[in-house]
């Protein structure tokens, strides 16, 4: 990570306007904590847990990228914003690839001309993805994956995990934050279980059926952050009176609440499918792996992983994985979560039953 360093060490001095940190999702958000970090001067780690008042971190409000609300609205108003206990304020800018042409048209006067106290970090895989006018304001680091060693070391650090069962995970599922999750939730742990099932299980039983099974996980995965909301409802509520005692802006209030859910569930329902299209994805790299005599990832099914492959070898799992990445594709343009599970489940039984 030497550009990564080099650009976080003169940051210290020197703090640009905006950067764009390209790269793999967890890569780039573990550069970005250190440089937030950095640009606002936190010694606590703070930042790295997500409390430093003075970073702001934001995410795409669905499938179909960020809305015009967050980017006119959130991200400028916490951008004009004075440090509260930093050096700086920091707007991370996450999938920043998820713009779209009118809204990095928004951004860019923002980003030439920020607040002096005020830095933006935007974050993408690819510089390809974000228009050449925000490319050009930005300093651009290219960052380097994070080994699954190094990620198996951190997050036994962090979880209390075995460094090697660690770093396995974050080579399976090729994200460190969801080894995370999995190291600590679970439910999580074995809702993946059954996903990683899946694909076995689709030679006995309909594509449709084993897609409510899925569905039906998303909705168990949902219930914490509904409860979560229903608990925001409920303070807004007592602070208002339950809309009924004329506080000024009462309705704008409940109204603003109600989109930020809206905007929050989309972003987490297409997360989850997303999550299920990588698990189904590692599944049938194994099966590839098998059938060339290369090592598993998930050795937990490494019986259905060496079955399949006895049928449908590495040619059948590179299609699959074609299909897979198309259907993966709609989600940008159908955000359906029911018809996108279902036409990925009918679409590999096709395959497995060839």
């Amino acid at each position: 990570m030497g550009g990564v360093e080099a650009v976080v060490a003169a940051a210290a001095g020197r703090p640009a306007n905006a950067y764009l940190l390209t790269g793999g999702d967890d890569a780039t958000r573990v550069a970005a904590v250190e440089l937030a970090g950095v640009l606002v001067g936190d010694a606590s780690g703070r930042v790295g847990r997500g409390t430093h008042p003075d970073v702001d971190s934001f995410e795409p409000a669905g499938a179909s990228g960020y809305l015009a609300a967050q980017v006119d609205g959130d991200m400028r108003a916490q951008a004009n914003r004075s440090p509260l206990e930093g050096r700086r304020r920091v707007v991370v800018v996450n999938r920043a690839d998820l713009l779209g042409p009118l809204l990095e048209s928004a951004m860019l006067k923002t980003l030439e001309e920020p607040p002096a106290a005020t830095s933006f970090v935007l974050c993408c895989s690819d510089a390809a993805g974000v228009g050449d006018t925000i490319v050009s304001r930005c300093v651009h680091v290219a960052v380097p994956p994070v080994r699954p060693a190094d990620a198996g070391e951190r997050l036994a650090r962090e979880c209390g995990a075995d460094a090697d069962e660690a770093a396995r995970l974050a080579a399976a599922t090729g994200s460190v934050d969801t080894a995370r999750l999995l190291l600590t939730d679970a439910d999580e742990a074995e809702r993946r279980l059954r996903w990683l099932r899946v694909p076995e299980r689709l030679r006995d039983s309909p594509a449709t059926a084993l897609a409510r099974e899925v569905l039906a996980d998303f909705d168990d995965a949902l219930a914490a952050e509904a409860q979560r909301q229903r608990a925001e409802r409920e303070d807004l509520d007592e602070h208002i009176g339950g809309n009924r005692t004329g506080v000024r802006g009462s309705r704008g209030l409940v109204k603003a609440l109600e989109d930020k859910h809206q905007r929050e569930q989309r972003w987490h329902t297409t997360a989850l499918v997303r999550r299920f299209v990588a698990t189904l994805a590692c599944f049938l790299r194994d099966v590839v792996a098998a059938d060339v005599g290369a090592g598993l990832l998930n050795t937990e099914v490494e019986a259905s992983v060496r079955s399949l492959a006895g049928s449908i070898g590495a040619r059948g799992a590179l299609r699959g994985l074609t299909r897979l990445a198309r259907l993966e594709d709609d989600l940008e343009y159908n955000p359906n979560p029911d018809l996108v599970v279902e036409a990925i489940l009918i679409d590999l039984r096709s395959l497995v039953l060839d």
